[in-house]
């Protein structure tokens, strides 16, 4: 499925006996996504030039990566800390903190879990992070809504135990990871109607 297509002939029919070169420019091309490149779906923008010839034509792609800084939240803005609170009524209650909600693709995410309640033995604790890849006609992902069609995809980034072994009430456990080493995606919200991440 093609987003944007723009054209310019370089030169006139002819023969090309020797090198040359074609200047060109594409002036103020909007590209309103960035390039993306996962396991359902692929984003990119190419440079395409074909030779057209009588016996057959020659084409040559070059991707272009494209990545839109004014995506993204006001860096110097306070982030306030995340937190997130699972549990089993009267048996389990834990509690995830976060230093903030959003982390840059190279950052370390620093945070601490909290045991407020345990009364159930606990093996062990690990933490993922996943990449959810949805594909197909989206009517909107803040609603959760799908048209038929839809793909869901997702695929474990990273896997870390936390903890081996059981906890007591009132500990609590650091956590610290480098997102640095991991091939990871910004998150993409509704793309063309047609994707999210």
């Amino acid at each position: 499925m093609e987003f944007i297509t723009l054209s310019k002939e370089l030169s006139r029919p002819g023969e090309l006996s020797h090198s040359n070169s074609y200047p060109f420019e594409f002036r103020e091309v909007e590209k309103p996504y960035e390039s993306y490149y996962g396991c359902s779906v692929k984003l990119k923008y190419l440079l395409k030039v074909t030779i057209n010839k009588l016996l057959g034509n020659i084409t040559k792609e070059l991707g272009i990566a494209v990545h839109a800084m004014s995506l993204y939240p006001n860096p110097s803005a306070p982030d306030p800390n995340l937190r997130t609170e699972v549990g089993i009524e009267d048996s389990l209650h834990i509690e995830f903190e976060y230093d903030k909600p959003r982390y840059h693709l190279k950052d370390v995410i620093v945070g601490k879990v909290y045991f407020l309640v345990i009364r159930l033995k606990i093996k062990s604790m690990e933490i993922e992070l996943l990449r959810k890849e949805t594909t197909g006609a989206c009517l909107g992902v803040s609603s959760g809504a799908y048209s038929g069609g839809v793909m869901e995809r997702n695929e474990c980034v990273l896997k870390y135990e936390v903890m081996d072994g059981s906890a007591n009430r009132g500990e609590t456990v650091p956590i610290r990871l480098f997102l640095a080493g991991y091939e990871l995606q910004p998150t993409m919200r509704d793309i063309a109607k047609k994707f999210s991440v």
